[in-house]
């Protein structure tokens, strides 16, 4: 539904090639964690869960990088909001993996993972004067 809602305007190519690898690197990590639960893999498990860090990153740059463009005049702004709800919908496909990483090394070794995940994704606390102003 988002990609048709964007219209016939392509997004700023920075930003839909951020879009893209957080993608990659999510479906990457979705088919890595499959693996680990055939294999029974409890490190590999592990290793996947603590790798979302990199997702929660791109997302807060790309969070970044949308409040800037929209902040630029004569800009797109309901096709940047509907990209904005896509990486958040991708970053929370890692967090599901990080979720299934974790049954996995429960199943695998019958123990709760010990320490909590490290969460790097910090778009929902910026306020406006964390994201520059282009216009400064």
């Amino acid at each position: 539904m988002r990609a048709g809602a964007l219209g016939s305007e392509p997004p700023p190519q920075d930003l839909a090639a951020r879009i893209q690898q957080m993608s990659t690197l999510a479906q990457g990590q979705l088919r890595q964690v499959l693996a680990a639960y055939a294999d029974r893999d409890a490190t590999r498990a592990m290793a996947i869960r603590d790798a979302d860090g990199e997702i929660d990153l791109l997302n807060t740059a790309f969070f970044k990088e949308s409040i800037d463009y929209i902040a630029r005049p004569y800009q797109d702004s309901a096709g940047t909001a509907h990209l904005l709800f896509c990486a958040k919908n991708i970053e929370r496909i890692g967090d599901h993996v990080t979720n299934i990483s974790e049954n996995v090394y429960y199943i695998v070794t019958g123990t709760i993972p010990g320490e909590e995940r490290t969460k790097l994704d910090t778009s929902s606390t910026l306020h406006p004067g964390s994201v520059p102003n282009p216009g400064t």
